[in-house]
């Protein structure tokens, strides 16, 4: 913002950092769970594997820069790739490795990087929401906001994982922030603004062209992340709608820039960047995926808007933050007495900033509902906003319910301890999705109890091939989830240290008959829907294994100190704590 030409000395505000290392703290506790390991060559959670074989493509020094994947656009995975080219540069990674049954250390140095990554860009965006918290209605509001966002257990989660979401919510809340500080100006006296109105123009036009391109990063990170380009568009048309039509150009073309800096095959290679609409490429990812769905994980959930608003939103932010987000967004609608508002709130109409805030929540908001694909972190980019709604909200309320005797305010004792509250509610959450990052995971609790348990070669079933989801009973993966050859499950059962030979049944009750097999292992993430939706195969499996089979061990972890409403939870839990289940032949 123009300042004087004889400023104040200025003593810098150490919040912002305070804050991106408090935030930090949550995001790299178990930032080690499910890498590869000898055990296992590829990670527990799905979406690492792509982003793994996409870094794979690339090579700086040898000008290898098509990573030959566009399901995500490009920025996060080349953003690893320099990242695991400076780790290697420290020494910080393995050395390269020539025996293939080592190349799983260059899979996990990789995919831990990626984690560093993901979990700075979380820990950032805390301290971006304080900045706006403070800029729109001072230090307290933008306090509260970003320990809300800090202890958030949906975005503490997601921030463990080498994947696109909570970077893309990071370059989202940076364009939200440029465009509010050029609407900031707008709403300055003449008097408080210490400078010509060709310079304050000219700050005007820089803030909405950085909230352009970086709307352009974020749509480079995740595609629908470019959505927010109606922030710098909105703040363009309320604060220069003079200026309208004069700079929308330079704006459209410095957030076409960003994402093409981000993306830069989609202009180099456009046919591959396009895919060919049914299993890959920008195509497929926007105009297909969210068509089908995802198998059957969200079959029968309903309305879009209500699963996220009633489902997945109350497990990313817990349902007490989530509720008083809403209400704060609602008390924007509600005039506060004059004569109990404090200066900075005593205007009765929405001012422009929080209209952009309101119209960012809005259109991703409505754009989710329509995708058959409803994983929970598809609702990260709305956490930055709706934490800065809960933080008003509260201070609103106190405004409208706390005062003294001669009718001052005195929201201090009762907002703290509604604030207090709520955050531990939050730090709780919190706790129990880091629970399964710093216990051994069910998968490898399955892996050791069948190894302790079987001498020698012995049959196991499984419903699947090997799979992130089936237990360590051998290194390798297969090489896709269903209707593998013999020959491959043979080599599989030759790579595992107990030489297990593996039995495929899916849910079909004379295929586990016919082959009997000695045990018989299955995780939830392969039986969780079937058993939701009633499915009458699954039904008659399950009934068949009871028959025939014991369940000797189960494996899930519980945190001791549990938020009730737990026992079905969003897919994206799943990668971390599935339930796996091991039966033994009678």
């Amino acid at each position: 913002m123009p300042v004087s030409s004889n400023p104040k000395p200025r003593t810098p505000n150490p919040t912002p950092f305070l804050l991106f290392l408090l935030s930090a703290l949550p995001r790299f506790i178990g930032l080690h769970w499910g890498l590869p390991s000898q055990s296992h060559w590829y990670s527990y959670h799905p979406d690492e594997r792509q982003i793994l074989e996409a870094v794979s493509n690339l090579n700086l020094f040898q000008g290898q820069f098509n990573p030959h994947f566009f399901n995500y656009p490009t920025l996060y995975i080349y953003l690893v790739h320099l990242g695991y080219i400076l780790g290697s540069g420290l020494g910080l990674t393995h050395p390269a490795a020539s025996n293939p049954a080592l190349i799983w250390t260059w899979m996990a140095d990789v995919l831990l990087i990626g984690r560093v990554i993901t979990a700075l860009f979380g820990a950032a965006t805390v301290s971006l929401v304080y900045l706006i918290g403070r800029d729109l209605k001072g230090h307290r509001i933008g306090l509260i906001a970003a320990l809300m966002l800090a202890f958030l257990p949906g975005h503490v989660q997601h921030s463990h994982f080498a994947t696109v979401d909570v970077p893309a919510t990071f370059f989202i809340t940076l364009s939200l922030w440029s465009a509010i500080h050029a609407l900031l100006l707008n709403e300055q006296d003449a008097d408080d603004v210490a400078a010509t109105a060709t310079s304050a123009n000219h700050w005007r036009t820089k803030q909405l062209l950085l909230a352009a391109f970086a709307a352009g990063l974020a749509a480079a990170t995740k595609y629908n992340a470019g959505l927010v380009v109606i922030a710098p568009l909105l703040a363009l048309y309320l604060g220069q709608k003079h200026n309208f039509w004069k700079i929308l150009a330079p704006l459209m073309g410095l957030a076409a820039l960003g994402f093409f800096v981000g993306c830069p095959y989609s202009l180099l290679s456009p046919k591959e960047f396009w895919g060919d609409g049914q299993t890959n490429g920008v195509a497929f990812e926007i105009l297909v995926h969210p068509r089908l769905g995802s198998g059957n994980v969200f079959q029968a959930t309903g309305n879009g808007w209500w699963y996220h608003l009633t489902f997945n939103l109350p497990f990313v932010m817990t349902w007490p933050l989530l509720l008083i987000a809403l209400a704060g967004v609602i008390t924007l609608f509600v005039p506060t007495p004059h004569q109990l508002a404090p200066a900075s709130d005593s205007k009765t109409r929405i001012s422009a900033p929080i209209v952009l805030l309101l119209a960012w929540t809005a259109l991703y908001f409505f754009s989710l509902g329509f995708s058959q694909v409803r994983f929970m972190r598809y609702t990260l980019p709305l956490v930055p906003t709706l934490s800065l709604f809960g933080a008003m909200g509260i201070a609103k309320l106190m405004i409208l319910i706390a005062k003294d005797s001669q009718g001052a305010t005195q929201p201090s004792r009762l907002s703290m301890l509604i604030t207090s509250c709520l955050l531990l509610i939050a730090a709780l959450g919190t706790s129990n999705v880091l629970f399964p990052f710093i216990t051994p995971d069910p998968r490898d609790q399955a892996a050791q109890f069948l190894a302790t348990h079987t001498s020698g070669s012995t049959t196991v079933g499984l419903l699947t091939p090997p799979w992130f989801w089936t237990p360590p009973l051998t290194p390798q993966n297969a090489s896709r989830r269903a209707d593998v050859s013999d020959a491959e499950l043979s080599q599989l059962s030759s790579l595992s240290p107990q030489h297990y030979h593996f039995m495929i049944t899916g849910f079909s009750s004379a295929t586990l008959e016919q082959n009997k097999p000695e045990w018989f292992v299955m995780s939830e993430e392969e039986w969780r829907e079937e058993a939701r939706l009633h499915d009458p195969q699954y039904e008659a499996f399950m009934q068949q294994l009871a028959q025939s089979y014991d369940l000797k061990a189960s494996f899930k972890n519980v945190p001791p100190l549990a938020l009730p409403g737990r026992a079905f939870v969003p897919h994206d839990f799943l990668y971390t704590n599935p339930e796996v289940r091991v039966y033994q032949r009678r």
